[in-house]
């Protein structure tokens, strides 16, 4: 569940910039060999664009929105510079039910003619052991 959400977040943008249209199905191959499908729907609020991965809707509009979902909490916010959108998020990953570890990342999704590039990079902090993390997907669009 955590990478689907992972994934949302990074198809996120802010309104401040004309950001890349992300609507469609997509492949995505992440680093570690694995594979997630992907559908992405983009509609347009008063202004503001916002992203569906299912029933998880992504509001862009450059604020700090919350995220809560079973294995992760905290906030999100996210921006958009002509071809790619950045997001920055910020809380805590949980297992079974119980906190596990804090977590920071930055999102970056670079459109590109087949679909997106994505990298993911921050750290989870387990007490005083901090472990640092980088992934990387090419998603094509189907």
């Amino acid at each position: 569940m955590i990478k689907s959400i992972l994934t949302l977040l990074t198809f996120t943008s802010a309104f401040a910039f004309a950001c890349p249209k992300l609507e469609g199905q997509y492949t995505c191959q992440y680093s570690d060999g694995s594979s997630d499908a992907v559908i992405i729907s983009q509609k347009n609020e008063n202004g503001t664009t916002v992203y569906s991965l299912g029933a998880t809707e992504v509001i862009a509009d450059g604020k700090t929105h919350p995220v809560d979902q079973d294995d992760l909490k905290g906030t999100y916010i996210a921006q958009c510079a002509a071809s790619s959108v950045n997001a920055d998020v910020t809380g805590k990953v949980y297992d079974n039910g119980q906190p596990a570890a804090d977590v920071t990342m930055t999102i970056k999704v670079n459109k590109t003619t087949a679909g997106a590039n994505i990298e993911q990079s921050g750290e989870f902090k387990f007490g005083a052991d901090v472990v640092p993390f980088e992934d990387k997907a090419i998603c094509t669009l189907n």
